[in-house]
């Protein structure tokens, strides 16, 4: 069967296709998935009651404007905000399939937090999804940290998780990792080997291998200086695939939804 997988990074559901600052929008990042209808979504930094996003769920007000019957399930990672304006934060998935089974696996935070970035508790969203009729796969969605050490303990959980799978499994969300095709100075591949070891990395499939998934803007964040790959942007969202997958395509479209563009993966199982 063939099936069309996305990964997305929607900023909360804020529309940066506007002025800045960007205001909550979820059609904007809806109106997207609905134009490529992939069978799952997985999506990361998701308000759940928060009063900065009008105390609703994110994911699932994505799925009601994209116009198709998504099921829509949350994975908290952390909680977020001043007190007495708090919600939940953290990954999500959407699929037109049933999920079966969803948990939300904790990412301890690292002792060693000496590296002078943003540090966020961060989670991995397990799930299993009935495609087929006794056909069930494993998807898990998650979103790495800033710190090197953040994602150091990421990649322990899901090393494990990759090495005890029952099912063919699909690994998908924001890395905060790019390659040497920036700078190979700045080479941070090394850091999910494993990835590449027991996966397949869906990307090697895009016919333009100079896309890019952030920034869709450079005027958004000091994080997104034009000087990163001449102002082509970095690769930092991914769509890995074990060996039960066929890959027929994956490509990027092009939106400024969100601070991040979408990236999917045409898959056969």
């Amino acid at each position: 069967m063939k099936l069309r997988v996305m990964t997305y990074n929607v900023a909360g559901g804020r529309d940066y296709s506007g002025e800045l600052p960007a205001k909550p929008n979820p059609a904007a990042c809806a109106k997207i998935i609905g134009e490529y209808s992939p069978a799952i979504v997985g999506l990361n930094e998701i308000d759940f009651n928060h009063p900065r996003s009008g105390n609703v769920n994110i994911a699932a007000e994505i799925a009601r404007h994209s116009g198709i019957p998504y099921e829509s399930r949350f994975g908290k990672a952390t909680t977020l905000g001043r007190p007495g304006a708090r919600g939940d934060y953290g990954n999500a998935i959407l699929s037109k399939y049933a999920v079966l089974y969803s948990e939300a696996i904790a990412v301890p935070d690292p002792e060693d937090k000496s590296e002078p970035t943003y540090y966020e508790t961060r989670g991995i969203f397990r799930n299993i999804i009935l495609v087929e009729e006794d056909k069930e796969i494993e998807v898990i969605v998650t979103h790495f940290g800033l710190a090197k050490t953040e994602r150091a303990e990421t990649m322990k959980i899901l090393t494990k998780l990759i090495k005890e799978r029952t099912r063919p499994l699909i690994i998908m969300g924001d890395f905060n990792v790019w390659d040497g095709a920036v700078n190979p100075e700045w080479d941070r591949s090394a850091e999910i080997k494993e990835l590449y070891e027991l996966m397949t990395d869906t990307f090697k499939f895009c016919k333009d291998q100079t896309k890019r998934t952030f920034p869709t803007r450079f005027d958004i964040s000091a994080l997104a200086p034009k000087e990163i790959n001449g102002g082509k942007g970095i690769r930092i969202d991914y769509i890995f695939v074990s060996d039960e997958f066929t890959v027929e395509d994956a490509d990027v479209p092009v939106t400024q939804a969100s601070d991040h563009f979408p990236y999917y993966a045409d898959l056969v199982i």
